[in-house]
């Protein structure tokens, strides 16, 4: 309780401190690297330089805007890379600044690091190499309207929402937060997360001094605690911060939270995610260029270490095509591959590991590897078609903090086990099945669950979309399947606990193992005939040929790719022309007056 009411303190504090503060002139490219005294400037500034970046290093430097906030100001990713344009099999890192906008200096060391490593580029060797083996991502104002202080109170964004108690990974409503993934600049940092590969991210803050890590929502160890608290205890002894002046700690030891972005990082794809608070408000005696010179030598420890542990490619054993596949040591919260390449990345200290690799609609492979200090054991994994679709990511999950359940989340995934999570009397899971779920004659969807009984039902809905609407798809318990209806693209499914259990206790609410539905192999040729829909040639390197479309009084065809987006929507014909779609997974769906019959196309 002490340290909450002083943490108030100290905010409370640094809104005066920082309500009459002023940049300095905006130094843009004209800077002396070796005396960086000066801001950056103002947020306007920053939106210049980052342009500025972009324009004058494009070789190394891209800019891509990953959404808008409330008032319509940019959200901006830069990017830095040898080859910049180009998705490489590299580590990713991600780096994030300023989601509460009264917390100034973070975005200020953001663009300093941003510029110093264009202008070292070639110059400096340990840049250099981080750049060319390298993805390193840096968003530098995550609230764009906090620090415009369009808000009255600037830390929150202009809807006046904390963003950073938004994220759906154990959202819990803190600090009057309407529901998970409310506001715009919540959704487009969540997509991008989503849309990448990254295994280390960093999200730096002001307000405090010293690195935090999973959990926030809860006291209890996180499964990767090992390694996780190892590389926040070298994060504090290779910087610069005086001894015994930072903190090194879980978030729930210093400040339990809800909802935060470093949560969803870690609980929901495996990242190792961790805050760094900068420096205390009250005590603002670090200019933005000391911050920046204190913290670069720990910001590229852990871009080298992110490249070490294991890394490998997974692909499908038949079309080489990269596929976006599970990444579980055992013991530890899963982590993902790329979805262009199939390539992952996890630190891992010296050891032996067991590795499973398993993507939805293939078989999955566990290998074991030896990894040694400061080094990096390559295994690449081509998986095999098989006929088991199953969930792959939770997406939102609330179990009203109930800490006398262990609440492994990741339990949940991949096929039926045994093995669940309890998600909470009257709490609720959203998990992601990767592809969009084929509609059958009959049932299309199991939620596996424990023994029937009081406090093990649930409802069930389905959406194409990962924030909804949300359809229902009627009520179960324990084991129940569900028909989806003529539904097109149903790929995320929420499960709700229907709050007829009890509350806080082990094994609370609806005991989920997996949610499954039937194979693309099983769902082909539907019709109530014996005769098949001839697909060749598959794979395709152009035009695909149908047989039997007349026959089989096929109405019309829709093609989609494999993250479930209709592509292509068409009145039957004998073939279509796939040479212009760019190499992968698709689904070509036929259909009849009362059936439907879906096939897998590989497109090299």
């Amino acid at each position: 309780m002490k340290i909450k009411i002083n943490i108030i303190i100290v905010m409370i504090l640094g809104i005066t401190v920082f309500s009459n503060y002023t940049f300095g002139q905006c130094q843009q490219l004209e800077v002396d690297r070796n005396n960086d005294v000066n801001q950056i400037g103002d947020v306007d500034e920053i939106r210049d330089l980052q342009d500025s970046l972009a324009t004058n290093f494009p070789n190394i430097c891209k800019e891509v805007i990953i959404g808008t906030s409330v008032s319509g100001y940019d959200i901006v990713a830069l990017k830095f890379s040898d080859n910049v344009n180009v998705d490489e099999t590299e580590p990713e890192i991600l780096l994030t600044f300023c989601i509460h906008g009264d917390e100034n200096n973070p975005e200020q060391v953001a663009m300093k690091l941003a510029r110093k490593l264009c202008l070292d580029y070639n110059s400096d060797s340990q840049i250099t190499e981080l750049i060319n083996t390298r993805e390193i991502w840096i968003i530098a104002v995550m609230n764009p309207d906090g620090l415009r202080g369009i808000n009255w109170y600037n830390r929150p964004n202009a809807n006046g929402i904390d963003m950073n108690r938004n994220y759906g990974y154990m959202w819990n409503a803190e600090d009057f937060d309407p529901n998970e993934y409310s506001e715009p600049e919540t959704k487009a940092t969540r997509d991008f997360i989503l849309s990448r590969n990254f295994n280390v991210m960093i999200d730096y803050h002001a307000g405090l001094q010293g690195i935090i890590y999973p959990w926030y929502y809860k006291g209890e160890d996180c499964p990767d605690n090992i390694d996780i608290e190892y590389l926040a205890n070298q994060y504090d002894v290779i910087s610069g911060y005086p001894s015994n002046e930072f903190a090194v700690d879980k978030g729930y030891d210093l400040y339990p939270t809800n909802g935060a972005l470093v949560e969803f990082a870690y609980g929901s794809l495996g990242i190792y995610a961790f805050s760094v608070e900068l420096m205390l408000f009250t005590n603002p005696i670090y200019n933005s260029c000391q911050l920046l010179t204190m913290n670069k030598p720990a910001i590229f420890m852990m871009l080298k270490k992110a490249g070490e542990g294991i890394e490998g490619v997974v692909t499908d054993v038949n079309s080489g095509t990269g596929l976006k596949a599970k990444i579980e040591v055992e013991g530890r919260i899963p982590s993902y591959s790329g979805a262009t390449n199939g390539d992952y990345h996890r630190y891992l200290q010296a050891g032996t590991y067991n590795i499973k690799i398993s993507a939805t609609g293939y078989a999955s492979q566990t290998t074991t590897v030896n990894v040694s200090d400061n080094a990096v054991t390559t295994t690449d994994f081509q998986l095999t078609p098989n006929s088991i679709y199953s969930a792959q990511k939770i997406i939102t999950c609330r179990n009203h903090n109930n800490y006398n359940d262990p609440a492994k989340t990741w339990k949940a995934l991949g096929k039926s086990d045994g093995e669940y999570y309890a998600i909470g009397d009257t709490g609720y899971v959203v998990v992601d099945m990767e592809a969009p779920i084929v509609d059958v004659s009959g049932s299309d969807i199991t939620i596996h669950g424990s023994a029937s009984g009081t406090g093990n039902e649930f409802e069930a809905f389905y959406s194409s979309t990962i924030d909804g609407p949300w359809t229902s798809l009627g009520t179960g318990s324990s084991t129940t399947s569900f028909d989806i209806n003529g539904a097109a693209n149903a790929r995320y499914i929420r499960i709700e606990d229907n709050g007829n259990g009890t509350e806080n206790i082990l094994g609370a609410g609806f005991h989920l193992d997996a949610v499954t539905a039937g194979s693309v192999s099983a769902n082909i040729n539907t019709f109530a005939t014996k005769e098949t829909i001839k697909v060749y040639p598959n794979p395709t390197f152009g035009v695909l040929y149908f047989d039997n479309i007349e026959k089989l009084d096929v109405k019309s065809i829709k093609v989609f790719n494999s993250s479930g987006i209709l592509i292509k929507n068409i009145e039957a014909t004998n073939s279509i022309d796939f040479s212009y779609l760019t190499k992968g997974v698709y689904f070509i769906q036929f259909y009849s007056k009362n059936n439907i019959s879906t096939q897998k196309i590989i497109k090299r």
